[in-house]
């Protein structure tokens, strides 16, 4: 089994504890990466993985100078935020938390947060896109090279797009009530 697991072990008095912050460096061999966090950010520079989970009940994901396969967030309380080359597939679902993602070539996009903005921008390419704030704003900047109708959706907030134009239209489902 090829699981790291680290805990912090709680001593003496609580009310000075101070934060801990951890540095790892993983090899270049490390294809996935599941990280579970109770309350913590994780912080990513210059990775390829084919998967990256992360759970969090309170958390931060930042990734930055990276491709990914898939990357997949859940969380009650935390934001993802990413500058990516390649994102074959995303996945994420956010209690409170915002997704700010950036990337050239990117794949299958779905996000939902119950209270939180979503901004994705592709430079190249989207197979899929699927994006839903209940309460907050959704902003999206679409290639040419789009391959679905992108599903757009904030039940409380503004959606703001920039979608390519094509001679034929090209079909888009967007749904705001207020």
């Amino acid at each position: 089994d090829d699981t790291l697991i680290i805990r912090e072990v709680l001593s003496g008095n609580l009310i000075f504890r101070s934060g801990m912050d951890l540095a790892l460096e993983v090899p270049s061999t490390l294809r996935s990466m599941d990280v579970q966090v109770v309350s913590g950010d994780l912080n990513i520079n210059g990775v390829s993985l084919e998967k990256l989970g992360f759970q969090s009940t309170s958390g931060d994901l930042t990734i930055r100078h990276g491709s990914l396969g898939t990357l997949y967030m859940r969380s009650l309380s935390g934001d993802v935020y990413a500058r990516l080359n390649d994102l074959d597939f995303f996945d994420a679902k956010l209690a409170s938390g915002d997704v700010d993602i950036k990337c050239i070539y990117g794949g299958e996009f779905s996000a939902e947060t119950q209270s939180g903005d979503i901004d994705a921008e592709f430079g190249e390419t989207v197979t899929s896109f699927f994006s839903k704030a209940t309460s907050g704003d959704v902003s999206v900047k679409l290639p040419r090279n789009i391959n679905t109708a992108p599903n757009l959706s904030s039940l409380s907030g503004s959606i703001d797009t920039s979608l390519p134009s094509y001679p034929d239209g090209v079909p888009v489902t967007i749904r705001t009530i207020s």
